[in-house]
């Protein structure tokens, strides 16, 4: 309830903000507290995928806001309007699509079907904990049975976050434009 307050708090807080920084800094936040969702949520993989790519966007916003002009001059209010109606629209469709995408269950008779065809164990305990170690099957299967697929994804990610970070020292140092 704390995470989702907070995600809620800087939500509000990038409406209200200052300056653009201001806003990408408080935007910040609701990455950085999907994260905590994920660990809160005994998903320690994704937490760290989702910290990495949060705090690379974060940088990249930054850099590219270092290059934005400080004003842009005064906008009509009929390109206001239609970039509201568009932006409202596609909030709209994308709301839409995930209601309906989460709302589907599966029909009773392809279930039957399925079961039939290929038949489940009664239970995957014993095969989480005797060879996996965990009770949380989406845990077992990252961690243990692809746990070099998930550590080649999360080096990859790393990777473009040292890379980002040598692109700014070096820009600190004037070595490139």
């Amino acid at each position: 309830m704390i995470v989702l307050a907070v995600a809620v708090v800087g939500a509000a807080a990038v409406g209200i903000a200052p300056s653009h920084v201001a806003g990408v800094l408080t935007l910040s936040i609701l990455g950085f507290m999907i994260a905590l969702f994920y660990v809160l949520s005994s998903a320690p993989d994704l937490a760290l995928t989702q910290l990495t790519v949060e705090t690379l966007v974060l940088v990249l916003f930054l850099l590219v806001l270092d290059k934005l002009p400080a004003f842009y001059g005064e906008v009509p209010l009929s390109r206001t309007l239609r970039d509201g109606v568009l932006a409202a629209g596609v909030g709209v469709t994308v709301f839409v699509t995930v209601l309906v995408a989460t709302a589907a269950s599966p029909n009773d008779v392809i279930a039957e079907f399925l079961i039939e065809r290929a038949p489940v164990p009664e239970t995957h305990d014993p095969i989480m904990l005797d060879f996996g170690g965990g009770g949380n099957i989406v845990n077992v299967i990252l961690v243990d049975f692809r746990a070099f697929d998930t550590m080649g994804e999360i080096s990859v990610v790393a990777m473009a976050a040292l890379s980002v970070l040598t692109l700014i020292a070096m820009r600190g140092r004037g070595e490139s434009s």
